[in-house]
């Protein structure tokens, strides 16, 4: 639960890569223009400093007199490799739209680009109370507290709700400033507007499904959120997107409203299961 320090770390890298990407993309005394490969340079270079920094930092929690414990990292990969397939699983979707949406038309894309950036924008919210709840979870999952697990689940749920409902009302009502915002080129905002729609509606299922799996994942049930993600995505949204880009001509909102259904079905599953972990827990505490 030390969040303090590795936030401050990331704030400040983030200025640190904007003045990088400027110096390497466009050049400065005797550096020369690199153009995107300077943008993937200036990456390169502050993550590898961030994460030299934060190991420096944890390696005062670290007792290099101990023993290696095969059986500790065996668990520690059971947890997390599942999430890490989740990533993927959700990283290919969003990302397979991309290129299918910028084969199509680069109005799409430019579109697209937009509406990803507002949505990941808004995302870092639920995320992060998402993670927070993970964690909180967990400690009373070891502890055997059902009641503290109940508390800081249904908090983090209307919590991150009204938070994205509040958004999805922003986005709804003012659609064309907020656009307005990124771009003035008039195509790119009519294709927008009927999609951001769209978007606003995605967004309270997109914060939904976040909690939902922190809450999974603080009961150490990481698979399952692996599994739900990937039959939301490809056994829901892939047939959805197939369905909707038939049927409608502006395909770019297909894609949308596949990556909202999904997002709304993994939401419901996830806390299924979330309910159902919960009662067991409860039993076992009783």
């Amino acid at each position: 639960e030390i969040v303090k320090f590795p936030n401050i770390l990331i704030l400040i890298t983030v200025f640190i890569n904007l003045i990088l990407d400027i110096v390497f993309v466009y050049g400065w005394q005797f550096i020369p223009e690199m153009g995107v490969k300077g943008a993937a340079l200036a990456t390169l270079t502050v993550r590898t400093l961030t994460g030299l920094v934060m190991f420096l930092y944890v390696f005062k929690f670290i007792d290099l007199k101990n023993e290696t414990d095969f059986s500790f990292m065996k668990s520690v990969l059971k947890t997390g490799f599942p999430i890490g397939l989740a990533l993927i699983f959700e990283f290919l979707a969003f990302n397979i739209i991309t290129i299918l949406i910028g084969r199509e038309a680069g109005i799409y894309a430019a579109v697209h680009s937009i509406l990803i950036t507002i949505a990941s924008a808004t995302y870092m919210v639920p995320f992060a109370i998402s993670t927070a709840t993970s964690i909180k979870v967990a400690y009373h999952y070891g502890a055997k507290e059902p009641v503290e697990i109940k508390n800081y689940s249904y908090t983090a749920l209307k919590f991150v709700l009204i938070f994205m409902i509040v958004i999805s009302t922003v986005l709804a009502v003012f659609p064309k400033q907020i656009i307005n915002i990124f771009t003035n080129d008039m195509n790119v905002i009519k294709y927008s507007m009927p999609i951001i729609t769209i978007v606003a509606v995605y967004q309270v299922f997109d914060g939904f499904q976040a909690v939902t799996g922190g809450i999974l994942k603080g009961f150490k049930k990481t698979k399952t959120v692996s599994m739900c993600v990937f039959a939301s995505y490809w056994f829901i949204g892939a047939p959805s997107a197939f369905f909707f880009v038939t049927h409608l001509e502006n395909h770019l909102r297909g894609y949308w409203l596949a990556l909202a259904v999904s997002l709304c079905v993994m939401g419901f599953i996830q806390a299924f299961f979330a309910k159902r972990k919960y009662k067991e827990t409860v039993k076992t505490c009783i």
